[in-house]
C-alpha cells in the first residue's frame, strides 16, 4: 500500500511539473494578443500588469517558446539547452504548430490591412475630391461654371460642388444634397443613380437619344405618386448588409413623363436647383433653364392648348432642352478655350 501511495505521489509531482510545459500551447492566445498590444494593433483599454521581475522573466521564457519556428528535434535539443525547463523535455504539440500558422496568418492580414489602409489613405490625400476627376471632366465643371460674360472658364468649383465631389460615399453626397435642397424648400429628391452621376462628374448620356445620367427627365417633384419608390431606397441606403438585387434596384435609374403643366415646369425648376449649386447660379446652364421655366409658366395656357393637340409636345419640349444642354456641356468638354464653347 505504502508502496502504491508513493508512486501516485509521483505521478502527481511529474503532472504538476508539467502543468508550465502544456499551459505553452493553451496561454499562446494570450501571449498573441499581448504581443498585438506590444505593436498598438489593438485598441486601448484599462488593465494592468504585474511588473515584478519573476513575471517578465517568465513571459520571456514563455514568449521564446511560443514564438520561435518548428525544429527537427535533434536541432531541438541542441539549441534549447538555455532554456529553463529543461529543453530536452519539451514536445511541440499539433496545436502549438496550429497557433504559430494562426500566428503567421495574423501577422500577413495586419500588414495587409496596414498597407491598404495606408495606400488609400495617400490615395484620398493625394486625390481629393476635384483632383480625383479626369482632365475633361475638369474642364466641363470650369467651362460650364463660367461667368457672365462666358469668356473665360471658372478658377475653380462652386463652394457646394467641391464640397459635394469630396464626400467619402455617394450616400454622404445625398445626404448633403438632400440638406441643400430642402434648404432652399425645393421639392425633389434625387435617386441614387442620378446622385451617383453628380458625384462622378457623368454628366453624358450613354446613347445620344436616350436620356440617362443627368437629366431632366430624372427630376420630378416629390408627390405621394413616388413616394414609395423614395421610402425602399432609403430604407437600402441604411440597411445593414445590401444584396445583389438590392445594388439593381439602387442603380436602376426611372424616366418621369410630365403629364400636366406643373409637371413640366417642376421638372425644370427642379433640374435648375440641381445645376445651380453645381455650376453657380449665374452660369449658362442655370440661366437657360431658368428662362424656359418662366416662359412655361407665363405662357401656360399656350402651353397647355398645345399639349392638347399633341399628348407627346411636353415630352418632345424636354428632349430639346435636354439635347441642348448635352451639346453644351460636350462643348464644355472637349474645348479648351471658354471663348469657343458652344454656348
Amino acid at each position: 500500500m505504502r508502496h502504491l501511495e508513493k508512486k501516485k505521489l509521483q505521478k502527481k509531482d511529474e503532472v504538476s511539473a508539467s502543468v508550465p510545459i502544456s499551459c505553452v500551447s493553451t496561454f499562446t492566445h494570450v501571449l498573441q494578443f499581448c504581443h498585438l498590444c506590444f505593436l498598438k494593433k489593438m485598441p486601448p483599454v484599462m488593465y494592468s500588469v504585474v511588473s515584478s521581475p519573476e513575471v517578465t522573466r517568465w513571459f520571456e521564457s514563455i514568449f521564446i517558446v511560443a514564438l520561435r519556428p518548428s525544429l527537427p528535434r535533434e536541432k531541438r535539443q541542441s539549441e534549447d539547452t538555455s532554456l529553463d525547463f529543461g529543453s530536452d523535455e519539451l514536445t511541440y504539440s499539433p496545436e502549438q504548430k496550429m497557433s504559430r500558422k494562426d500566428q503567421v496568418f495574423i501577422n500577413t492580414m495586419l500588414k495587409l490591412h496596414d498597407s491598404m489602409d495606408r495606400s488609400s489613405r495617400e490615395k484620398s490625400d493625394k486625390e481629393p475630391g476635384f483632383s480625383r476627376l479626369e482632365d475633361h471632366r475638369k474642364n466641363l465643371i470650369l467651362n460650364a461654371s463660367a461667368p457672365p460674360a462666358f469668356s473665360s472658364a471658372a478658377t475653380s468649383p462652386t463652394e457646394f460642388y467641391t464640397a459635394f465631389l469630396a464626400k467619402k460615399s455617394q450616400f454622404k453626397a445625398k445626404d448633403m444634397m438632400m440638406h441643400t435642397l430642402q434648404y432652399e424648400k425645393v421639392a425633389f429628391n434625387p435617386s441614387s443613380s442620378f446622385i451617383n452621376s453628380l458625384w462622378n462628374c457623368e454628366f453624358f448620356w450613354l446613347l445620344p437619344d436616350t436620356p440617362s445620367g443627368i437629366s431632366i427627365f430624372s427630376c420630378p417633384e416629390t408627390k405621394s405618386s413616388n413616394a414609395n419608390e423614395i421610402e425602399k431606397e432609403r430604407m437600402l441606403a441604411l440597411a445593414d448588409k445590401v444584396n445583389i438585387s438590392d445594388i439593381e434596384k439602387l442603380s436602376k435609374q426611372k424616366l418621369y413623363i410630365p403629364n400636366t403643366l406643373m409637371d413640366l415646369v417642376w421638372m425644370t425648376q427642379n433640374f435648375y436647383s440641381v445645376i445651380k449649386l453645381c455650376f453657380g447660379e449665374r452660369c449658362h446652364s442655370a440661366q437657360f433653364l431658368k428662362e424656359w421655366a418662366d416662359h412655361m409658366y407665363a405662357n401656360r395656357i399656350m402651353y397647355s392648348t398645345i399639349q392638347a393637340s399633341d399628348p407627346y409636345f411636353f415630352v418632345k419640349l424636354l428632349f430639346a432642352i435636354d439635347s441642348a444642354l448635352q451639346s453644351h456641356w460636350r462643348s464644355c468638354s472637349l474645348t479648351p478655350d471658354r471663348l469657343s464653347v458652344n454656348d
